[in-house]
């Protein structure tokens, strides 16, 4: 049995004091008493050999090897855990809301369709089912529907087929997947996801494998605008650096404006689109490589996918390009800055060439993207961004710059940000500028917004969204799209 020294039991018995209920002894003292005694049994102890355990740890220790079976046994109702039921396992959650716009200047779609006055006034619903699956997996699956009352308003009879069958009414299945690892260093993650690879807020240079939900231009950030695609992801983890593989079995293309909305830039329905099969052979593939560091991070990008944007063909069908990309980004702080980039090289962009409308061509080409941009942080309660992106075309002629491709050798993009934060985090204003081409020339979105917190889990969100008109299609003529919207969401 091991033995203590009479200084030892006197050190306990002046620790049982001090921590008495009436004691008045402070945590240092109590140290300090300690110390002292075990200085006092360091110096008798011989020089050689290991030093002696004067730590309280070994003290206590030493009474606990000493105590009965009687006084270690387990009191009644003791034992493991409780293992969680099934439905502990599971939850629900969502969020209810009603969005509403108000188009404020009276203006026509290129159809002749009226959008003056309000053009949203949807109820919508979402929810989110998380649950525990054995083997430490879990499974994700939410989704919203929305159904859009100002089209009952106005007249369902005065908007386009193709109106009513993409806002009056949606849903649709955002994440559903399930995720665990197989090792320690090695995740597997399959199902419906969605993968940023992107460093910027607001414009998209490597942010390629989800597309958007981009039926109302401008409304929204990238963050809220990204529709989940059926991915099959594995993370290897090494150290400081994670190796992710990606293959994308459904092909999947953003949502943009249709015949008879006010942001539809043709006056008649344009060609359906040639789209590639799901789970074919030319299924979309991907892999990265990243690594975080202490005040940055590095990251390098491949990938094989079909271009979001379809071009005109000969034919005069509409067709997605298939596209390699090679890229990279990074990120690095330094004080209240933060200063990211991202570049890609992208080929294989094709271009239909009607110089000889009886013979005419299409012509494949690459092209670079940059973005470069900083974000200051040194003024309580605000944010600043600025962001700017170039895309240069390679080997660029003449007639890219017309029908029906209307491209430009370089296209400049700019995003500007302002966000201050009131009330305890409680008021959140955000001013949002995204300016197309050197002066604007090709077109700009300016969003003011406000996001009020008026209680736990209810909060209102609106603002004002200015558009001017510019020399691209798709903004030739949004110069009177100018509306209020409002937003009022409670979360459960």
């Amino acid at each position: 049995m091991r033995r203590h020294s009479p200084r030892r039991w006197l050190a306990l018995a002046a620790l049982a004091w001090a921590a008495g209920p009436s004691a008045t002894a402070t945590a240092d003292e109590v140290d300090d008493l300690i110390g002292g005694f075990d200085d006092e049994e360091a110096a008798e102890a011989p020089a050689e050999g290991p030093p002696p355990d004067d730590d309280l740890g070994d003290l206590i220790g030493g009474f606990e090897e000493n105590e009965s079976p009687a006084e270690t046994a387990a009191t009644p109702g003791d034992g493991p855990p409780e293992a969680p039921s099934f439905w502990d396992r599971w939850q629900l959650s969502g969020s209810a809301g009603f969005q509403a716009s108000v188009n404020y200047l009276s203006h026509e779609a290129l159809n002749g369709t009226n959008w003056t006055g309000v053009s949203m006034l949807r109820a919508k619903l979402g929810l989110q089912l998380d649950g525990e699956l054995p083997g430490d997996w879990k499974l994700r699956v939410d989704g919203f529907g929305f159904y859009d009352f100002a089209f009952l308003i106005n007249g369902r009879d005065d908007f386009t087929s193709q109106v009513l069958d993409k806002y009056e009414w949606d849903v649709l299945l955002q994440d559903a997947y399930i995720q665990g690892s197989l090792r320690r260093d090695l995740d597997l993650k399959i199902g419906r996801q969605v993968v940023n690879w992107g460093r910027s807020d607001s414009l998209r240079v490597l942010d390629v494998l989800n597309p958007l939900d981009n039926r109302e231009p401008g409304i929204g950030d990238l963050e809220d605008l990204r529709l989940s695609v059926a991915m099959l992801r594995a993370d290897y983890y090494v150290e400081r650096w994670s190796l992710t593989a990606l293959v994308i079995p459904e092909i999947r293309f953003s949502k943009q404006p249709v015949f008879g909305h006010d942001f539809f830039p043709s006056p008649v329905p344009l060609p359906s689109e040639e789209r590639p099969d799901d789970w074919s052979k030319d299924l979309e593939y991907a892999f990265s490589v990243n690594g975080i560091f202490q005040g940055w991070d590095v990251s390098f990008h491949f990938a094989r996918y079909w271009e979001d944007v379809a071009f005109l063909d000969p034919g005069s069908r509409f067709r997605h390009s298939h596209l390699w990309l090679g890229g990279t980004g990074a990120n690095y702080t330094i004080g209240s800055w933060l200063f990211k980039a991202e570049l890609a090289y992208l080929d294989g962009f094709d271009f239909t060439n009607l110089s000889n409308p009886l013979n005419p061509t299409v012509a494949e080409k690459s092209r670079l993207d940059f973005m470069g941009g900083i974000e200051y942080y040194g003024i309580n309660d605000w944010q600043f961004s600025l962001e700017v992106v170039n895309r240069h075309i390679f080997d660029f002629e003449t007639f890219m710059r017309s029908f029906p491709n209307f491209e430009q050798r370089n296209a400049l993009e700019t995003a500007v940000r302002i966000t201050g934060n009131f009330m305890n985090d409680r008021l959140e204003v955000t001013l949002l500028g995204l300016i197309f081409g050197e002066r604007a020339q090709d077109g700009s979105v300016v969003r003011l917004s406000a996001n009020y917190e008026i209680r736990d889990a209810l909060e209102v969100d609106g603002g004002i969204i200015l558009y001017q008109s510019g020399d691209l299609p798709s903004f030739e003529h949004v110069g009177r799209n100018d509306r209020l919207f409002l937003e009022l969401k409670y979360s459960f």
